[in-house]
């Protein structure tokens, strides 16, 4: 079960990354656009939504990377809690 779920966490990251990484690049490109064209609102509002957007997507790279903290360390401690299950010791 904690292996699927690590698992899932780790594919949303790397997900969430891509994502992040193709937002800051429409945020460079807006940006060029706005330093190019500095009296056009269609530029200021295509800034202004690019920025918008990523950092939303940064705060979904947080939060992605948070659950995944979590989650390796909750592996962690069951790993640790239950290490004494297949050592083919007997309990008294």
């Amino acid at each position: 079960m904690w292996s699927t779920k690590l698992e899932k966490l780790r594919h949303r990251c790397a997900a969430v990354d891509r994502l992040v990484d193709r937002q800051a690049g429409a945020y460079r490109e807006a940006a060029a656009h706005r330093l190019a064209h500095p009296d056009s609102i269609a530029a200021l509002r295509a800034y202004e939504a690019a920025e918008e957007r990523y950092c939303l997507m940064k705060l979904s790279q947080q939060k992605a990377r948070r659950a995944l903290q979590r989650a390796e360390r909750r592996h962690a401690v069951a790993s640790q809690l239950f290490s004494w299950r297949g050592t083919g010791r007997s309990v008294p």
